[in-house]
């Protein structure tokens, strides 16, 4: 049983979800787990339970943790910050300078109990279930991914990818006013859930002449806003076709081949391209409430729940052979 000390709280794992990071842990890490030296924040190195998305409750305070208590209900803001490199003390932890993570830097969820910092730890309200709650980190992401966007009233925006990712965006960008959002992806059930969730329309990336659909409906311009959540290198181009002249490009997929394309589609053209990467505590309670008033639904991506004993067999090694059936799988200690 780990303990808690200062400054720390003691977690009893409720659920906790899978993402792409950690099947890429499985399948090639060690790649941001730290292998041969301890991470410097927090001590730890390989091996340690994966798992950054999750809930639970607190089982244990440590000294100098006076906003927790005992059995409160909670979720896990997931990085890890040292609050004293120029850009923690700009208030961008996500992009520390020493950054880590839960779950890949200290363990993480995929176990009974873990230890985080009380700092990292925000109460659930009342009326969001804890397998929701095990999503704020998702939904955290990209909750940062729009504000990074600055969609506004009116844009048109077209979201690559019908993922977790994709279709939390869909419902957010919706949220913050736009007036047409188009999903393009893959896999007509995650075509279906972007419908239900909220999607104005929704094309196959698989045939041919959505392009010009596109276009028949942002009037010959293209997008506004394209946000990029599939890390496929193979859409990279068409992120661009459907872009408008000076328009937004925000890349919230995580790459791991390297992608070439013409620069000048950026310069020539007059668009801004954003790398979306991790989020702040701020998008983390941002998304809690998001969870709360309905502004925001993860019941499509939590009807997958795998229980711990059984993770690897049903849930990693499921998910890996037979994506196409799932949109999340959940772990439940």
């Amino acid at each position: 049983m780990p303990e808690a000390g200062s400054g720390q709280v003691r977690i009893k794992v409720g659920y906790a979800a899978i993402c792409g990071t950690d099947i890429e842990e499985y399948l090639y890490g060690p790649l941001w787990v730290s292998q041969d030296e301890p991470h410097p924040l927090t001590g730890k190195k390989a091996p340690l339970a994966l798992g950054h998305e999750l809930s639970g409750y607190v089982d244990a305070v440590g000294e100098d943790v006076n906003h927790l208590s005992v059995g409160d209900r909670v979720a896990i803001y997931p990085i890890i910050y040292c609050g004293e490199c120029d850009n923690c003390k700009n208030g961008d932890y996500e992009i520390c300078k020493n950054i880590g993570c839960v779950g890949l830097s200290m363990d993480g969820g995929f176990e009974e109990y873990c230890v985080v910092p009380a700092r990292n730890v925000f109460k659930v309200p009342d009326n969001v279930l804890m397998e929701h709650a095990a999503l704020t980190e998702p939904v955290g992401f990209c909750t940062n991914t729009i504000a990074l966007s600055d969609v506004q009233l009116g844009d048109d925006v077209i979201v690559f990818g019908a993922g977790c990712i994709g279709l939390i965006c869909v419902q957010i960008a919706k949220a913050a006013g736009a007036k047409n959002v188009i999903v393009i992806a893959r896999r007509e059930a995650r075509l279906k859930a972007a419908k239900d969730l909220g999607a104005d329309y929704v094309f196959d990336v698989t045939v041919d002449g959505y392009q010009e659909k596109v276009m028949e409906i942002t009037k010959g311009n293209g997008a506004d806003i394209v946000i990029e959540a599939t890390g496929s290198v193979k859409v990279i181009d068409q992120v661009f076709e459907v872009s408008k002249v000076g328009g937004k490009i925000t890349l919230a997929g995580v790459f791991f081949e390297d992608a070439t394309f013409d620069l000048k589609k950026i310069v020539n053209c007059g668009r801004k391209v954003f790398g979306a990467v991790a989020h702040k505590p701020i998008h983390f309670e941002q998304a809690l409430k998001m969870l709360s008033d309905g502004r925001v639904s993860v019941a499509p991506m939590t009807q997958s729940i795998v229980p711990l004993e059984r993770a690897l067999d049903d849930a990693f090694k499921e998910y890996i052979e037979n994506k196409k059936n799932y949109i999340k799988m959940i772990i439940k200690p």
